[in-house]
């Protein structure tokens, strides 16, 4: 059975701590007020994924709060994890709680989250690069702390809600993130449209993207 918590994924940094501090400040008090336990385990938990939020950064914004957090049982930090241990977390939990501000890129987790099952919440930064159609009914998205709050518990307590994200999101990756749907991009990209078809895989695509360019 998987666990109640909030997972976030990724190192710490300028925006990441943006994210972090909007859901220790923010979305946890709504949660609890909507009952959530924010120890260990409770559906308001947070579980950190990534390295660096262990650290003593003085200057940091959300110093003091990640370390009042800590002290009040409110988040996990699990810090940097090995590829395999990040798959058995992202089987564990319910929701990956992914706020995004400010992005600059493509956030490749969120992609990861709904390649790994997993529903995802987010903001409206967060749905960069995740080609999802007009009208998407894929990723929560929520801006506000109240109906991101509400949303990330309501995935927790409703099994059905939880079972239709996961099985939109999977869905959704294997129609846009798979190493065929990208190959054929880069080759498109590359002008490489006479590679054979069998050729699948990203590597034999770069590799004949490679081929045919000192071929011509």
């Amino acid at each position: 059975a998987r666990q109640d918590g909030l997972v976030y994924l990724g190192g710490r940094h300028a925006i990441a701590e943006k994210g972090v501090g909007w859901l220790l400040s923010e979305v946890q008090p709504h949660a609890k007020l909507l009952g959530a336990q924010l120890i260990e385990h409770g559906r308001g938990h947070l579980v950190l994924i990534g390295p660096g939020w262990d650290d003593n950064l003085v200057h940091s914004s959300v110093e003091g709060l990640l370390g009042a957090a800590k002290r009040q049982g409110r988040i996990t930090v699990l810090g940097m994890i090995s590829d395999a241990e990040l798959y058995q977390n992202m089987q564990r939990y319910r929701v990956l709680a992914a706020p995004a501000f400010n992005m600059t890129g493509v956030a490749t987790k969120n992609i990861h989250a709904l390649a790994s099952g997993l529903p995802l919440v987010t903001t409206s930064e967060g749905l960069r690069g995740l080609n999802l159609p007009d009208g998407q009914d894929v990723v929560f998205v929520r801006d506000n702390a109240t109906e991101f709050a509400q949303t990330v518990m309501l995935i927790q307590r409703n099994f059905t809600m939880f079972s239709v994200a996961q099985a939109r999101g999977l869905a959704h990756a294997r129609r846009m993130f798979t190493l065929s749907v990208q190959a054929d991009v880069l080759c498109k990209a590359l002008r490489c449209e006479g590679v054979p078809t069998a050729m699948r895989d990203a590597w034999s695509a770069w590799n004949a993207v490679r081929q045919h360019l000192v071929a011509s």
